[in-house]
Parts: C-alpha cells; structure tokens; sequence
C-alpha cells in the first residue's frame, strides 16, 4: 500500500538536534570506532560513554555511500517501523506482520508480508537499498530487545550480556521462512531448565512440556530487593507502568500481549539484520551500541530501536487493521519530531545501564517524545488510497 503524506505533517525548521555527541558504544561493535593513542577501543579502555572531542568519536558511518549529499536537516532520511508477529503460520491483516516505509519526503509505504521470513527477506532488501543511497534509517520493531537485568549471568553467557543472548536465540531458534512453524515453546522450556527455575510461562496446552507451564502458576521471579535470579520486568517497563500504562513481561509467550514469543522469534532477525554483510558496517543497536547517535547528512547509517506503538492511543477505523495504523503513526511521529528536533531527546533519554543488558523502549523517559505525541489525523492515509 503507498501513500503520501500531507503536506502540512512535515514540520520544517530543524535546530540543533544534531548537536548533541554523545555516543555509547559496546557489544559486537562492527561500528567504525576511534582508537586512542594506545589503540585501544572506547570498549577496551572501559570508556562505555564518550565526548567527541575529548576521546575521539565513535560514530556509526559508512565507507563509499553513493547517493548525494542531502540538504534536509535531521537525524534521518527514513523511518522503517514494524509490527511483529509470532503466528505459527502465514497470515495477513490483523495480528500479523506489518511494516510502514517513510522517507523524509513523506513518501510512505506499508508492507504486509505472511511470514517472518518473508518479512525479513523484505527488511533486509529495503535496508540494503537506502543504505546503498546513502541514507540514514531509523528502524523500529515492537518487541523487547533485552530481558531483565541477570539473565544472561544465570545462564553462565559471557559479556556483553545482550549480544552474549542474541547470540544464545538465533542459535537455538528454528522458525521455517515460508511457514512460521517453529520451536520456540521448545527453546522457552530449555532455558527454563538452565535457569533452575520457571520464567517463561505460557503454551498451547497440548504441547507438553515439563520445563514450560501453560499458565502463569509455577514462575519465580526475585523480588524487587533482591539477589539472585531474574526479575519479571525490565526497568523501562516498571517505568511505563508508574505512568499508568502496562506492557506485558518478556517472559509470556501465549496469549493477548505474548511479547516473550514475539522476542524469541524476532530477536534473531534484528541480529541477522545487523550482521548482514552488507548493512553492518553501517548499523548499531540503540542503546546497546549507541546511545546518541551522530548522522552526518549522507552517510549511509542503519539505527535498530525497540519501540512499543500502544504508546501512541490509535482510534478504530472502518476497513483498517489497527496494526497498520500503528506503525503508520509511530512513523509519521517519528519523522515529526526528528523535523522539531525533540527526537534526540528521545535517544538521550535511556539510562547507560539500559545499554548493557535490558535495552529500553525508544522514547520512554522525555515529555516530549512518541509516548505523548499523537500523529494529526491527516497524518494516516485515506482507506481509499490503493493497495499495492
């Protein structure tokens, strides 16, 4: 489906929102980084959080991008939001994938691909082509990018803790491209099984597991003053519940908000995205790699975020599905605020320990940022508009 937006939505005049450095760089770091005197990296050094004129800058930039210098001020040339799905088999419409491509112009375009396989197939060519035109990207997918702080230490992984478990799902998860079968209740009941203790819950009830309850009844979680083993909630979401608004725990993998099946299947693409040899030169992992990222106009960079949509109240249209709403207005917002200059804000807003191990939800933690900001009405294309 292509669409445009209206004029009027852009907002233009820019200040300043590229000003501010600061960049945090940790994990895999395929990111071009600086090294000092001794050449060293930030990382080897200890120095997780930079200023770039003091320690030599760590930037996300790419070699050789073709396409021209552009004129537009702000962080990004495109905004690639998805709505993820953990379906067990191929679907359309609702509750299932769903991906909106806006650039800067506000050229807009969904995508409603039956797999994830498919939906990566499509991921990985849309992010290839703006990166070869020298593009800056901000990608958003609306599933928990980390679990709780102590997961990977009570599973003996070695640091960096968040990449350390990436590495652990996309080699434990097999989900078949062109049917959306996969094993991910199997792989939840094994690493129940290290844990020593139930943190996944949630399964059909015919798929008998010993290490996997169907319900929410066998789960221990340490409390809130606590020492050892995992807790149920990331920080960003204990922060989002204090504002009245409640995203389910990572750990649910069955039923309404299962986002703990929608990581399992989704953390791996988000890896196979960021290692893909031609996209990681140029990508990071906010805020695990960066914290602020700095975006020279034309060259080419590739930003993964973790966002969740219900931030931003969404109203039932006739003969729309709500999930393409969603990343409909994430995107439009997001390019909103990259226009006003308050997006920075937004990526400045996660605390440092957020980078090493639970992430954080893009835009938790400013006033103005896409949780308070809803997109204007003649933001989000007419039904009629055709399909594609």
């Amino acid at each position: 489906m292509q669409h445009r937006l209206e004029e009027d939505a852009v907002v233009l005049g820019l200040e300043g929102s590229c000003r501010l450095r600061r960049v945090l760089v940790r994990g895999p770091n395929r990111v071009n980084v600086d090294r000092d005197a001794d050449g060293h990296t930030p990382r080897q050094r200890g120095a997780d959080r930079l200023d770039g004129e003091a320690a030599g800058r760590a930037r996300v930039d790419g070699a050789g991008a073709r396409g021209s210098p552009r004129l537009r001020i702000g962080l990004f040339d495109r905004f690639v939001i998805v709505d993820w799905s953990a379906s067990n088999r191929p679907r359309t419409g609702r509750d299932s994938v769903w991906i909106a491509d806006l650039d800067a112009t506000g050229s807009l375009r969904t995508q409603n691909p039956a797999t994830r396989g498919r939906a990566e197939v499509a991921l990985r060519s849309l992010l290839r082509r703006a990166v070869e035109s020298g593009e800056r990207v901000l990608v958003g997918f609306d599933f928990p990018f980390g679990y709780p702080r102590g997961f990977a230490a009570a599973l003996n992984l070695d640091p960096p803790a968040w990449w350390a478990t990436w590495r652990l799902l996309s080699a434990e998860i097999r989900d078949l491209p062109e049917t959306n079968a996969n094993n991910r209740f199997e792989v939840a009941a094994r690493l129940n099984a290290r844990l020593g203790a139930h943190a996944f819950w949630g399964r059909p009830g015919a798929r008998a597991l010993a290490d996997l309850s169907a319900r929410r009844d066998r789960v221990v979680y340490r409390p809130g003053n606590g020492t050892s083993g995992v807790a149920e909630r990331r920080e960003v979401e204990t922060a989002v519940g204090a504002r009245g608004q409640h995203p389910q725990p990572v750990w649910k993998l069955l039923g309404t908000g299962s986002v703990g099946s929608q990581a399992l299947t989704g953390i791996p693409v988000v890896a196979r995205l960021r290692e893909d040899p031609l996209l990681a030169g140029v990508s990071a992992v906010w805020p695990f790699e960066v914290a602020v990222p700095e975006l020279p106009p034309g060259r080419a960079a590739v930003i993964l975020t973790e966002i969740w949509p219900s931030m931003i109240p969404i109203p039932d249209v006739d003969g729309r599905v709500k999930d393409e709403l969603q990343v409909l207005a994430v995107a439009s917002s997001y390019l909103e605020q990259d226009r006003t200059g308050t997006l920075v804000e937004a990526f400045a807003a996660a605390p440092a320990r957020a980078g090493d191990e639970e992430g954080w939800i893009l835009g938790v933690g400013t006033s103005r940022s896409v949780c308070s900001h809803q997109a204007p009405a003649h933001t989000l294309p007419d039904v009629a508009d055709g399909r594609r």
